[in-house]
């Protein structure tokens, strides 16, 4: 017999498991699906069934993450447009150092040596690697 020490340890680790997975989830899916597996797991210790059998029963994590996704019809489109704005926001970054360097490169292959010409494509630049980089991250959080 598997001691209570031991099934702890297992429904921890698989609810710290199914935490990670669930962080693609809206608030309130997450929630739900968090709430219904410790339940299952509440019932399966208080009927004295193995807990390892029930975690077998369960699957991965992360099947049953995508399961909820599948069920997650409404926020499914919503997180494909907050993919498609933070890819925009990256080409506009991108677009924003191509325009900043080429005023920069551009100004001085003709020898313009105006303060606030070099200070606009610098600060362009320089805005473009931020919004470049921050888009990004935030893009790859998403997916």
């Amino acid at each position: 017999m598997v001691d209570q020490e031991t099934n702890n340890k297992a429904i921890d680790g698989y609810m710290l498991a199914l935490q990670r997975e669930a962080r693609v989830l809206d608030d309130g899916t997450r929630s739900e699906l968090l709430i219904q597996v410790r339940q299952h797991f509440d019932e399966t210790e208080a009927e004295g069934l193995d807990v390892q059998s029930s975690i077998k029963r369960l699957g991965q994590p992360a099947d049953l993450v995508r399961e909820a996704m599948g069920q997650d019809s409404p926020s499914t489109p919503r997180r494909s447009v907050i993919r498609v704005v933070w890819g925009i926001l990256v080409a506009i970054g991108v677009i924003w150092i191509l325009a900043g360097a080429g005023i920069l490169i551009g100004s001085l292959a003709i020898g313009a040596s105006q303060g606030w010409l070099l200070i606009s494509a610098a600060m362009t630049l320089l805005l473009g690697v931020i919004l470049t980089f921050a888009a990004a991250r935030r893009l790859k959080r998403s997916v």
